[in-house]
């Protein structure tokens, strides 16, 4: 059979018919299948819902981004805070460190000193 030579399927089934769907038998109208066409009125109705509801969502982003910007500041305070609180902490602990070591020398100098009176004593006592 030759295809190219057919005739196309609108010459066969005929043209189309007010109120009927093809291919989906006698029951069904394209209301029914495809539902109806809002009207002017409606679709203007809806648009105005829409640019409300648009008009709400961007208020409501609005205070949201304005949310986050203020939650953001006050983290950003609190980690000064805590930073400058754990600097102070640091440097209490440096001073206290270095006060065990200062004391620390001490206690070595007043032994090396004693150790070298003993050992001075102990040289002196041999010698005689």
């Amino acid at each position: 059979m030759n295809y190219a030579a057919s005739p196309p399927p609108k010459e066969v089934v005929g043209p189309e018919r007010h109120g009927r769907i093809r291919g989906y038998g006698l029951g069904p109208t394209p209301t029914i299948v495809f539902g109806t066409t809002p009207g002017h009125i409606e679709l203007a109705s809806q648009l105005r819902i829409a640019n409300t509801q648009n008009a709400e969502l961007k208020t409501k982003i609005d205070e949201l981004e304005k949310k986050i910007d203020d939650d953001r500041r006050k983290m950003e305070e609190r980690m000064m805070e805590e930073r400058m609180k754990l600097e102070e902490m640091m440097e209490m602990e440096r001073k206290k460190t270095e006060e065990k070591m200062e004391e620390g020398r001490r206690k070595m100098d007043i032994l090396l000193a004693f150790m070298e009176e003993m050992n001075k004593k102990g040289n002196n006592s041999r010698e005689k």
